[in-house]
């Protein structure tokens, strides 16, 4: 019997070592690379309706199962109307309402993958009070979010090349333009600025919604006075713009600029890092924004994270006119894609690579405990705020039609879908000045 006994706590230390060791391995594992699939979303439209769909410098925002575009350039260099286009996000039957698809319905295997499309006029409405029409003027580079049901649009320059003040829309600096996707109607918030400060005019810039305070975010730009680095904060229930304290470096591109859960970033060239101005080094600031406007009461304060040209330690260039977008891979972990686009300089470069940035994990999820034992075991690091490539995985096969890739391009509108695992493009300019009308999913894991 006494045999018997210890020949079973035997198996079972050997048997409970074999567990730890298997915790062991799975802790110590890295959560990076990203896997990615990319397939390419078309729309059946006739060719000389599908031409209204090819541009870049405009704007994507992912409203329940929908992706709308709106404003940008078309490829004769006039801007695009005020019409709203709407790609379903889902393989099936046309839905208008906010569901979330999931990925196997928006990826079904064929290449490409038609979807469907609606637009959307601007009806000419008139307030009832002044007369005044509540339609927004064409533009581009302007920027654009979502509020529950609602796409919010700031800024931008208009056919004269020129940023608001524009009398004719009765727009100024302050006004943010709101589209319903539901009554498909527009509307305009005349918006006031603290006393004391001024918001000036301005493209190429930012601009993110933290709905659970109801706040939206804007970052950066350009204004009449060159690159901008200032922070913005506009409180949807004292309908007022505040000031926050500016970034250390301006970033004029939106490309290069994600918010994320309670976080502004922005990955930008810093001289003062070595090799960053060729391009090859970059920084990463970010600004916590906190949860509550009680948070904010305290001192914000920008921080940076480093990362200087080293073979040894990859990452991508700084570039214009690609997507910096949040996306989950789920249990609290998030990155940041950084998606294609051109590299900054003279000897314009566009890039066909998809890099991601893991960022500091969520507290009380089971990726932060992950990271905190991670961060005990010797030789072992979270790989928080690290960069690597994302690595693209080949999708089904793919019909003789179609690409399986959409090649070097930039100045296209992007949004994060899929509740967070997936990141939608539209458009957007190839090297050549070709301006494309096919979309692009990308999804990670």
């Amino acid at each position: 019997m006494a045999e018997v006994a210890a020949g079973a706590i035997a198996v079972e230390q050997v048997v409970m070592t074999g567990v730890e060791a298997a915790a062991a391995v799975a802790v110590a594992k890295p959560a990076g690379p990203l896997k990615g699939t990319l397939s390419q979303i078309t729309v059946p439209l006739e060719q000389d309706t599908l031409s209204s769909l090819a541009r870049s410098h405009h704007t994507v925002t992912v409203i329940g199962d929908r992706a709308y575009i709106f404003g940008g350039e078309q490829s004769d260099g006039q801007l695009c109307d005020t019409d709203v286009h709407a790609v379903s996000l889902s393989s099936g039957p046309r839905d208008d309402t906010t569901a979330v698809p999931s990925a196997q319905d928006v990826n079904n295997g064929s290449a490409p993958s038609e979807r469907n499309h609606d637009r959307y006029p601007a009806f000419p409405l008139k307030d009832a009070t002044t007369g005044e029409l509540l339609v927004p003027r064409p533009r581009t580079r302007h920027a654009a979010a979502a509020r529950g049901n609602y796409m919010l649009i700031h800024g931008g320059l208009n056919a004269s090349g020129t940023a608001p003040p524009d009398k004719e829309a009765v727009e100024d600096a302050a006004t943010i333009w709101l589209w319903d996707a539901g009554s498909l109607k527009w509307a305009r918030i005349h918006a006031s600025v603290q006393i004391g400060a001024s918001l000036a005019p301005r493209w190429d810039h930012a601009v993110f919604v933290d709905e659970a305070q109801d706040i939206l975010i804007l970052y950066g730009g350009r204004t009449a006075a060159g690159p901008s680095a200032e922070t913005w904060l506009y409180d949807f229930n004292t309908l007022a713009w505040i000031e926050l304290p500016s970034a250390p470096v301006a970033s004029p591109d939106a490309g290069n600029v994600a918010f994320s859960d309670g976080t502004l970033f922005v990955v930008s060239t810093d001289p003062g890092i070595e090799g960053s101005s060729s391009s090859l080094g970059a920084t990463v600031h970010f600004l916590k924004l906190g949860r509550s406007a009680e948070e904010r009461e305290k001192t914000l304060r920008w921080e940076r994270v480093d990362f200087p040209s080293n073979p040894l330690a990859p990452g991508p260039k700084v570039r214009d006119g690609g997507a910096l977008v949040p996306v989950s891979t789920g249990y609290g972990r998030r990155h940041l894609v950084y998606m294609f686009g051109g590299t900054v300089g003279e000897a314009q470069e566009f890039h066909p690579d998809v890099w991601s940035l893991q960022l500091p994990s969520g507290a009380f999820t089971p990726s932060s405990i992950k990271d905190a034992i991670r961060e005990r075991l010797p030789g072992v690091e979270s790989g928080s705020l690290t960069w690597s490539e994302v690595e693209i995985v080949p999708t089904e096969m793919l019909g003789h039609e179609g690409k399986a890739h959409p090649g070097p391009i930039a100045f296209f509108g992007a949004a994060s879908c899929l509740r967070g695992k997936g990141v939608f493009m539209w458009g957007g300019s190839t090297a050549d000045g070709e301006k494309q009308a096919d979309g692009w999913l990308l999804e990670v894991s």
